[in-house]
């Protein structure tokens, strides 16, 4: 092709046809330009590809996270909760002389349960929008009403696991402090542990705790249960667009 306008270029020279060759040279720059043009657009829509393709797999990702971030909060913190809250009021109960003991080992596991998850809230599953923001890659997704729900959505969680952090009670550290926990006989409390225990009940450092671990239980079931809401939204959402972008 090179070659051919090259001879055509030429003949108009020899032929001293010089308005011809102003035509000429002026529609050789045209097709260039021309050429140039295309070869970026056929560039951008390759980027666009690549890029529409690398943004439905953080969405489908992040999807998988949502729907994890909901099981995760049903099944660690709500399902637990009534185990929780029944241990804690039983404790309670018995500090307050509401009650008599006939199973010494029962009642103390029953009541240690009153130490489930009392570390706070703790989502794990966010590594994909993390690495959507340190590597830059947010802009991807290109729908900005999406894109401002799923950052909100995380900064609600960070949000969150901070303020339960500070809701926490010594409850759940003073339990296990007073009963070392083995895997392999998890249903075993030295009678040593056990009398310290009971004696732990009754005083007003363990009693005042149980109020505040109870209080602390009922905050985190309101906070489980808005982020398993706002998790089913914002899932909805993406899965919008991963039908829009399909």
């Amino acid at each position: 092709m090179i070659k051919f306008f090259r001879n055509i270029r030429q003949k108009i020279i020899k032929e001293g046809k010089t308005a011809n060759y102003l035509k000429y040279a002026i529609g050789e720059i045209v097709l260039v330009v021309i050429g140039i043009l295309i070869a970026l657009q056929i560039n951008n829509w390759n980027e666009n590809r690549k890029n529409r393709i690398i943004e439905k797999k953080y969405l489908v990702s992040i999807s998988n996270d949502l729907s994890e971030i909901k099981e995760t909060s049903n099944r660690v913190y709500l399902k637990r909760l009534d185990q929780k809250l029944e241990g804690l009021y039983l404790a309670k109960k018995y500090a307050q002389n509401q009650i008599s003991i006939q199973d010494t080992l029962a009642f103390l596991h029953k009541t240690s349960l009153g130490a489930l998850f009392y570390s706070g809230l703790n989502v794990k599953e966010k590594d994909s929008y993390d690495e959507l923001v340190s590597t830059g890659r947010l802009r991807l997704i290109e729908n900005d009403s999406l894109r401002k729900e799923i950052t909100k959505f995380f900064s609600t969680i960070k949000l969150q696991e901070k303020l339960t952090q500070s809701y926490v009670s010594n409850f759940g550290p003073t339990i296990n402090a007073l009963k070392p926990f083995n895997d392999s006989i998890p249903d075993y409390i030295e009678k040593y542990d056990q009398i310290e225990l009971l004696n732990a009940y009754k005083t007003d450092t363990l009693r005042k705790l149980i109020d505040q671990e109870i209080t602390y239980s009922y905050k985190i079931k309101r906070i489980a249960e808005a982020i398993i809401k706002y998790s089913v939204s914002v899932n909805g959402f993406i899965k919008d667009e991963l039908k829009r972008l399909n």
